[in-house]
């Protein structure tokens, strides 16, 4: 099935397999060991004694995100609470001219009934 792999499973590094092959030459086994390049087969050769460095580290656990006080404000929730706030503090300023706009109207709906009543007098 094909040349061995060696890899090192250690469980926080990771290291990239070595594909070893053997030849056998007028009765000695020669070993030869290549990076494993699982597209082209074997990649560059490596030296006696193998001396392999990890290629990484594994990220078992994700890291959180730090706190931003913007995602507060961007989330629907916020926004409502938001609004609903300000309304509380902003109605009672737009109380009296919204009554005041009533009462004008008011007047203005009654002077003219007025003249019609002083004219048929």
């Amino acid at each position: 099935p094909g040349p061995p792999l060696l890899q090192v499973v250690p469980p926080r590094l990771i290291f990239d397999p070595v594909r070893i092959e053997a030849e056998d030459a007028k009765g000695t086994i020669k070993m030869s060991a290549y990076m494993a390049d699982m597209e082209h087969g074997r990649g560059a050769k490596l030296k006696y004694p193998l001396g392999l460095a990890p290629s990484g580290m594994f990220q078992y656990l994700e890291k959180r995100e730090e706190f931003n006080i913007m995602t507060v404000f961007k989330s629907p929730m916020a926004l409502i609470m938001l609004f609903s706030t300000g309304m509380m503090f902003l109605m009672p300023k737009l109380q009296p001219m919204l009554e005041e706009e009533k009462r004008q109207r008011l007047e203005g709906d009654k002077q003219p009934g007025e003249d019609a009543k002083a004219v048929k007098n």
